[in-house]
């Protein structure tokens, strides 16, 4: 019983945590009326499970709503312009040629790369083009806001 409680206090995933919370408050209710210890493990059992699943399907809403808000307010004019330069081409790498050719400014290139948004790719070994590597989730997110 002990190895259980510590599983469940080590928990992690929001959606456990919120199942958990909920299917234990209504197996509680039913308890104070039915008493019955067979039938409130079976209630637990369908009420975690049924929780569990609207539980994930409501913080993953949750999350995508936040995540899609946040990249509005987050970026500057010049650095939108640069991440829908790269929706534009329909890629998250623009190579070194086409930065040279003046495709993207340099001014939101160099934020968006420190805050960590953009990674230079250095492949001036002869492993394939250098340029710039746009994160994908910030890609999806932005295809997915218009």
């Amino acid at each position: 019983m002990n190895e259980l409680f510590k599983k469940i206090y080590s928990e992690k995933d929001d959606s456990t945590n919120l199942s958990l919370f909920v299917a234990s408050l209504i197996t509680f209710l039913f308890y104070l009326n039915i008493k019955d210890t067979v039938t409130i493990v079976l209630i637990f059992i369908c009420f975690f499970s049924a929780t569990k699943v609207l539980s994930r399907l409501l913080i993953n809403y949750l999350k995508n709503k936040s995540i899609k808000s946040n990249t509005e307010n987050i970026f500057s004019e010049t650095e939108k312009s640069i991440i829908e330069e790269y929706i534009k081409q329909g890629t998250t790498f623009i190579t070194m040629s086409d930065y040279k050719k003046g495709l993207i400014s340099g001014n939101g290139l160099d934020s968006l790369v420190s805050r960590g948004y953009i990674e230079f790719i250095d492949n001036s070994f002869g492993t394939g083009p250098s340029g710039f590597q746009l994160k994908e989730e910030l890609y999806i997110n932005f295809i997915n806001k218009k």
